[in-house]
């Protein structure tokens, strides 16, 4: 694994400026096209099918709305003109994987590999789809390919969040510094990048860090709803509950995300507003409701789970069996790290310690630094009696950030006191 990490490093260092883009634009340059008309329709070209679906496709992420309906039309309008064109066999990969069918996602990568052997998206695309899937290895083989081709913020930065997902935390930033440095052809890019920047600060309690980087996002991408909610995330944990709730808020006008709306849920409820609190919990539920359909977003993407509407489930003390399906049909789908720790946290609160246990070392196997996952894990070996285990886990996490939850840093800390010293 390090051989990958440092070919990865040293490709995106050592790469020489104003390399070549491919002739068709990628996912962070997709040009906006009006609806054709019927007459307009009848009379289009392929190449003019495939930037309509890419401009609806960038339309469909830009408002996080989800559907991908309009784009997979023109992209299959394209393919019904000229079967092997690559382009809008890349755009059937981007609407795949997008719609989080990774397995067709990258069936269509693999199709527009065979067309054009030189396709950094078609590399990109399957990255995202091996990361989704848990693997890792693939994963690298596939941004090495990709990174090989070009260096751009689209390449550098997703080579970042596959280096923080398997434990290299420095080189991770490093890399998503020189994405943002690449720059792009949208401002909002390069916040969403310095957004992700500013969360990896966070997790790693380099707060002054985090704050400049949220910050300067917001500058350049006022209304992005991730970008919002980076700077939310950083104002809670500083202790300006106020400024924080301002910002979900203003997220969630934009366009919900969960992770506005669920950090409206915890603002609230340390503030001790039940009512709102409970609207924004209704409102997370409707959420997956309306995004995926099924009771509380259990045909998530066609029928798997949510690992994030599962943690959602059990920290709200709903009912843990139905929480604990969710995270088992979202890690039988998407069998990554973060669907593990879903499932894991899910199955110890639910009683089923084994379970809990032999899912937070699968989490815990690629040393992600994620306070988070940490806190999940010192608790669960604490409940199995694995004192010593425990207290390394924790101690862990809080000392990558002490304030890493307003409310799972405090029962870290009060776990640790309970267990005690080494030679107590």
């Amino acid at each position: 694994m390090r051989t990958f990490i440092h070919a990865l490093m040293a490709t995106a260092w050592g790469a020489i400026a104003g390399l070549a883009h491919e002739g068709h634009t990628h996912e962070e340059d997709a040009p906006q096209s009006p609806a054709p008309t019927p007459a307009e329709a009848a009379n289009r070209t392929a190449e003019e099918w495939v930037r309509l679906g890419d401009a609806r496709m960038q339309t469909a992420r830009d408002t996080l709305s989800h559907d991908f309906t309009a784009a997979g039309a023109a992209y299959r309008a394209a393919l019904k003109l000229s079967p092997k064109h690559p382009d809008a066999t890349l755009g059937m990969a981007w609407v795949r994987n997008s719609e989080h069918d990774f397995d067709a996602g990258a069936e269509w990568a693999r199709k527009a590999l065979e067309l054009n052997p030189s396709s950094v998206r078609a590399h990109n695309l399957l990255g995202d789809a091996a990361m989704e899937l848990g693997e890792y290895d693939a994963a690298f083989d596939h941004l090495q390919a990709a990174l090989d081709i070009r260096t751009d913020l689209s390449t550098l930065s997703r080579a970042s969040h596959l280096l923080w997902l398997t434990g290299d935390a420095n080189r991770a930033r490093a890399m998503m510094l020189r994405a943002i440095d690449s720059g792009g052809t949208a401002a909002e890019h390069v916040a969403w990048c310095r957004s992700e920047l500013a969360r990896m600060h966070f997790k790693s309690g380099m707060m002054t860090a985090a704050e400049q980087q949220a910050e300067a996002a917001v500058e350049l991408a006022p209304k992005h709803p991730r970008v919002l909610a980076a700077l939310a995330l950083i104002r809670a944990a500083q202790g300006s509950i106020e400024e924080a709730l301002a910002l979900y808020k203003a997220s969630v006008a934009v366009n919900p995300t969960h992770e506005a709306l669920d950090g409206l849920v915890v603002l609230h409820r340390l503030e001790g507003n039940e009512a709102d609190a409970a609207n924004a919990r209704e409102r997370v539920l409707s959420f997956h409701r309306h995004e995926h359909g099924g009771d509380h977003g259990h045909s998530h993407h066609h029928g798997p789970g949510s690992a994030e509407l599962a943690l959602f489930m059990t920290e709200q003390g709903m009912d843990a069996e139905k929480a604990l399906h969710e995270a088992e049909h979202a890690y039988e789908a998407f069998p990554n790290l973060k669907a593990a720790d879903a499932l894991a946290w899910c199955a110890y609160r639910s009683g089923d310690l084994p379970l809990a246990r032999r899912m937070i070392r699968r989490a815990l196997k690629w040393n992600t630094e994620e306070p988070g996952m940490l806190f999940h894990a010192g608790m669960i070996e604490s409940k199995a009696g694995k004192v010593s285990t425990a207290r390394r886990h924790l101690a862990h996490a809080l000392s990558l950030n002490p304030e890493f939850d307003p409310v799972d840093a405090d029962l870290a800390r009060a776990e640790l006191e309970r267990l005690g010293s080494p030679d107590s």
